[in-house]
């Protein structure tokens, strides 16, 4: 399997109308001419995963440049039906990692569910072992970014676990947490309500290992990706990030 940079965006239309229909309610999919407009502008990427001619699943990513570094957020990711179970989504982070070496910080944002015990069994366990699977995520913060050796930061939202859904949605928060951290995230201590949805922020760093960054840090490179993305009137009424 091979993750790569999209820049034909005919492809980007054709996952966006052939998959990201299905895998996301309307309400959650930006309209594709605002995609369009931000890579225009040289604020969005959008990345796809093959193996061989055959199309595996996509991460795409807000981005924004602060001094001479990138933060990145995790816009959409998911991997298609038929091929989910078998750890493409673990492949599909680790390729991006490799994409991103030289980011400082990568973030992702979980829906929170039972998440202090999710994170007391994953460290309690094996990483190596077999690999949760994540169907698709619209975690505002994961990874991203192709061969560009100016990545600093890229950050992922997940819905944050602990908002007392029924249990099948819990039991998807849990998996969905656990697949970041069982896949080299670790938890920031910050969180987020977006557009009425709590999220947990996590964050890894694939050049530097063990480096991370003081909770002010994460919720400045946060803001700046969504003040980037939203006007002013709503970023003040919908945005709220927390210690």
């Amino acid at each position: 399997m091979k993750t790569t940079l999209l820049t034909d965006f005919e492809k980007i239309r054709q996952i966006y109308n052939l998959y990201m229909k299905q895998d996301f309610p309307a309400n959650e999919l930006k309209p594709l001419a605002m995609i369009r407009k931000a890579r225009t502008q040289g604020r969005y990427d959008c990345y796809g995963i093959y193996d061989g001619d055959s199309f595996i699943g996509y991460a795409f990513f807000v981005k924004l440049m602060s001094g001479d570094r990138f933060h990145y957020l995790l816009d959409y990711l998911a991997i298609v039906q038929e091929n989910r179970n078998r750890g493409c989504g673990g492949e599909l982070l680790r390729q991006l990692s490799e994409l991103i070496s030289d980011a400082d910080c990568i973030i992702a944002e979980v829906e929170n569910p039972d998440a202090d015990s999710v994170i007391a069994e994953t460290k309690n366990s094996d990483t190596n072992g077999t690999p949760v699977e994540m169907e698709n995520s619209n975690d505002n913060l994961i990874i991203a970014e192709g061969e560009d050796p100016n990545a600093d930061h890229i950050i992922v939202d997940g819905e944050d676990p602990n908002a007392d859904p029924n249990e099948q949605e819990k039991d998807k928060r849990e998996r969905r947490l656990r697949f970041y951290l069982r896949n080299g995230y670790r938890t920031t201590g910050v969180k987020a309500t977006v557009f009425g949805v709590d999220y947990l922020l996590l964050e890894t760093n694939a050049a530097k290992p063990g480096l991370s960054h003081s909770k002010e840090e994460i919720r400045e490179i946060y803001a700046g990706l969504y003040q980037s993305m939203v006007p002013p009137p709503m970023y003040q009424t919908l945005i709220k990030i927390n210690s």
